[in-house]
């Protein structure tokens, strides 16, 4: 998994088939053995006294643990167990290797490596001898624009020079496709070039922003102000503890025939203004005029927001995942999709008034607990939708211009329904909600 917000690779576990704490090391199986071959003869004398280290180092980390046992999303005491016979296991595999490649002198490095163009030939040829001759595209690059340039080369040997956007190159990624065409990317890491984006100091953690984006910190009044000099610029604050601050993102309103169809910017991001691994302490943020997918991004962070308002924004106004965040004052006036959509995480609100939003008023997914106190949605196609394992617990509710003012029901198959309860409810619009789900509302008079 690509973490867009660290721009690193995370392991993640998948398949339910693996016996996580087997000594695989000590299998006799032919493919254990070949991989242990594979390892050895490729592996350096340091790369080995290295993995070692890192993970001593992981088992005295107190802050990978913790967080660790937070996304584990499960019995601490059983996720804890697994993290430590996980990485002891691991220990003993990384150990027996030092011990092996010790007692046989091996080489213990690749002295002929293999190029990434003999490799790329390779693939290419197995694939024709299969009747499977196809186009790739090669010396891919990153342009001062944000765009990208690479060669395609075809199964007949010409080349051109292609010119490719950033939707082109997610395409290209995800399905072998480019406009169209049957295209593969088998482009060498190493020729690649890509831009690098200003990151400034901040709190013992970071701000990352796009080039035309602009910050301007007064640290003394504990004040952030974010503007944009086009529609696509973005600010990435992560790693911050944010006690008493204001921040405040003041778009660059766009063309509506202009706005891109690529949900994530050049960094990987979906929002104008995104906040990741931030403890939140009586902060307020607001923003208008936001032109990206989410306007205010919240991921993976903390603590309580006195005040979180959106204006003008073009798709989702406010969006958080993985969070825990308590709201005392929630505004948003005019967007175009959701006005506030959370998933996977515990949300408490005080107080909330969202207006005219082009799809849902508040949308809580992915196994997430909402608690507000009074919420009024006026403008909206739903008005509370609660889904995939979510509990959304609603004390006064009022709804004003809402097709469906609340809908409760299981979206990804991975999940179950979800529970909507309303203490007091006032809204003449439907009411839907599936089999697997359950709402329980205290209608009004009219």
């Amino acid at each position: 998994y690509f973490n867009s917000f660290t721009q690193s690779f995370e392991p993640i576990y998948y398949d339910g088939n693996v016996s996580f704490l087997a000594p695989v090391y000590s299998a006799n199986k032919p493919g254990v053995q070949r991989a242990k071959k594979f390892f050895l003869a490729h592996a350096s004398s340091e790369a080995l006294a290295t993995a070692v280290e890192d993970i001593r180092a992981m088992q005295q980390d107190t802050a990978f643990r913790d967080g660790f046992l937070k996304r584990a999303g499960t019995d601490t005491a059983q996720a804890a167990r697994l993290l430590d016979a996980g990485l002891a296991t691991m220990m003993r595999n990384l150990r027996r290797y030092q011990v092996d490649a010790t007692a046989s002198n091996a080489a213990l490095h690749l002295k002929n490596p293999t190029g990434f163009a003999t490799l790329r030939t390779d693939f290419v040829r197995r694939l024709g001898g299969h009747g499977l001759d196809t186009d790739y595209i090669e010396a891919l690059s990153q342009n001062p624009d944000g765009n990208y340039s690479g060669r395609l080369r075809a199964a007949d040997g010409s080349r051109t020079t292609l010119a490719l956007t950033t939707e082109d190159l997610t395409t290209l990624i995800a399905d072998n496709n480019y406009r169209g065409q049957r295209v593969v990317l088998l482009s060498d890491p190493a020729e690649a070039t890509a831009n690098t984006y200003p990151t400034l100091p901040f709190l013992g953690g970071s701000v990352v922003l796009s080039q035309g984006a602009n910050v301007d910190i007064d640290t003394d009044a504990r004040r952030m102000h974010v503007t944009q000099t086009k529609a696509d610029d973005w600010v990435l604050v992560r790693d911050v503890t944010l006690d008493g601050w204001d921040i405040t993102f003041e778009g660059q309103p766009q063309d509506p025939t202009e706005v891109s169809a690529q949900r994530f910017n050049e960094y990987g991001l979906t929002g104008c203004i995104n906040f990741y691994n931030v403890d939140f302490a009586n902060t307020a943020i607001s923003g208008t005029d936001g032109q990206c997918e989410d306007t205010i991004n919240i991921v993976s962070s903390q603590g309580h927001l006195k005040t979180l308002s959106v204006q003008d924004g073009f798709a989702d106004a406010i969006d958080i995942d993985f969070a825990a965040v308590s709201i005392d004052a929630l505004n948003v006036t005019r967007t175009g999709n959701d006005c506030f959509d959370v998933s996977t995480g515990q949300f408490t609100i005080t107080d909330a008034h969202l207006l005219e939003c082009g799809d849902k008023g508040i949308s809580v997914g992915e196994r997430s607990d909402l608690t507000a106190q009074d919420v009024h949605v006026a403008g909206a196609v739903i008005g509370v939708s609660s889904k995939d394992l979510s509990q959304a617990h609603i004390a006064n509710f009022t709804g004003e211009a809402v097709t469906i003012c609340a809908e409760a029901f299981q979206k990804k198959q991975e999940f179950g329904g979800g529970i909507l309860v309303m203490d007091r409810f006032q809204c003449d619009g439907e009411i839907n909600n599936d089999a697997a789900s359950t709402i329980n509302l205290n209608v009004l008079n009219q």
